[in-house]
């Protein structure tokens, strides 16, 4: 909903709010939503900053999304309240700065009952590509990879999920989506987790099965760690 690069002078210079929708990729909002889910990634940044989102009918608060130092690319899940008419602040402290923001979800108001309803499992590792796991053999992914995780058994509308890249050589991003292998590849225009080489980076993700969850990788060489830690319930 939001990516800085695609217009020429759109960079966050310093102490700089932008103003931006909560409108979908159709350009609709719903009147209904009280919160969204995003992706916020940084990048192209020139000094040592942070960024922060925050509903734009409020005086910008004093907490921080991501932070970061120049040069670098990272991501971080946010979810902030919508105000009545779906608009967000976004600030940033200092340097220039590329900002991309993916919408990944709603919290709406109407009362659904227990469907779409948040449970808590006992945290689980699925994937780990350095040792032996429950679905993919061991061996770091390479540009490219897709990874699949499930039985094929829709049992969740969403799980949640931290997704965790390490002993990364070059540079890269995964994006965890849904995933059908019977079909032909459709990943969505989104990262979850950017990386340089040598870093270990996790970040937060909201994934609805597809009928499996899907990690892409593009780039350099990775490992790859995912760690479950809840469901939402079908709707």
């Amino acid at each position: 909903i939001l990516d800085t690069r695609t217009v020429a002078g759109a960079a966050l210079g310093p102490q700089t709010t932008a103003i931006f929708s909560a409108a979908d990729r159709n350009g609709f909002f719903h009147p209904d939503t009280k919160a969204v889910v995003l992706n916020v990634t940084i990048t192209n940044s020139t000094a040592a900053s942070f960024v922060t989102v925050a509903p734009a009918d409020v005086s910008r608060p004093t907490v921080s999304n991501l932070n970061f130092g120049p040069g670098n690319t990272i991501a971080n899940q946010v979810v902030v309240r919508v105000p009545p008419d779906g608009r967000l602040q976004l600030y940033n402290e200092a340097g220039t700065v590329d900002v991309v923001v993916d919408l990944v979800g709603v919290y709406s108001e109407q009362e659904i009952g227990e469907r779409g309803r948040f449970v808590a499992f006992e945290p689980f590792r699925a994937v780990d590509t350095r040792a032996e796991s429950p679905y993919p053999p061991p061996g770091r992914l390479w540009s490219d990879d897709v990874l699949y995780v499930g039985d094929g058994v829709v049992r969740a509308s969403a799980y949640v999920v931290n997704v965790t890249v390490t002993d990364t050589v070059g540079q890269g991003f995964v994006t965890a989506f849904p995933h059908d292998p019977t079909r032909s590849l459709r990943l969505p225009l989104a990262s979850t987790v950017n990386y340089t080489s040598g870093n270990t980076v996790p970040n937060h993700a909201v994934v609805t099965p597809g009928p499996y969850l899907g990690f892409y990788h593009f780039g350099g060489e990775a490992h790859l760690v995912v760690d479950v830690f809840g469901a939402f319930t079908l709707l």
